[in-house]
């Protein structure tokens, strides 16, 4: 993921603490801007610079806002758990570029992975607006963030036992984990059965015995010590 560092300036009055665990998706209201206008923008109106925590650029550009741990200024009720990112463009009227599209949803998948994401919306899905607009694609975009998460999402492998064991019951009998249990015999011994023929005998009053089987007619039998 190919972020650029916008390297602003920000004032002293910015609050810390951000603890993300979701993203809101904006739009600028303007056609052709840069993320120093927004820094700028947002300085006239007395705060600390930009609001948002990612600016995308319509040919795909992804810069930096105000640091992601510093509550942002872009969705009241959201700021202090939530990454802001604005997208150059007009999207009550405009359509937005491909490349620009792609963009918004690699870093929502950075994001997503790196904080553990749950929600992801457009901000008039946490507050009264139109923004990021009637033309923004939000939910193609979301849909497509969680399409992303499911294939990324590894399966769990189960590991199989060497041989198919029956795990016998009882009262005598203990299960531990898959084919492994441990068995208190009549004559006093214990046993704890590996797999299929593959077993240590603790002995009252001798040492300690290994048994073991390949299924092949091939084994034999070992004290341990």
């Amino acid at each position: 993921m190919n972020i650029i560092q916008s390297n602003l300036s920000f004032r002293s009055n910015m609050e810390y603490g951000n603890k993300p665990d979701t993203i809101v998706l904006h739009h600028a209201e303007a056609s052709h801007c840069s993320v120093y206008d927004i820094d700028q923008w947002h300085k006239q109106r007395g705060w600390a610079g930009i609001g948002y925590h990612y600016f995308v650029t319509k040919a795909g550009q992804v810069y930096t806002g105000r640091p992601e741990n510093v509550v942002g200024a872009h969705c009241p009720g959201e700021n202090d758990h939530s990454i802001g990112i604005c997208a150059e463009g007009e999207y009550m009227s405009e359509t937005m570029p491909e490349i620009q599209k792609n963009a918004i949803i690699e870093l929502c998948k950075y994001i997503k992975g790196k904080y553990n994401i749950k929600t992801i919306g457009g901000h008039k899905e946490f507050y009264s607006t139109d923004c990021p607009g009637t033309n923004y694609p939000l939910q193609e975009i979301k849909d497509l963030i969680v399409s992303a998460s499911k294939e990324d999402t590894p399966t769990q492998s189960v590991s199989v036992p060497k041989y198919d064991e029956f795990i016998p019951t009882g009262p005598n009998i203990m299960p531990i984990l898959g084919c492994f249990y441990i068995e208190k015999r009549t004559d006093g011994d214990m046993g704890i059965h590996l797999d299929r023929g593959n077993y240590i005998t603790i002995r009252k009053g001798g040492a300690p015995m290994v048994t073991w089987n390949n299924n092949k007619g091939q084994g034999g039998q070992k004290k341990l010590f």
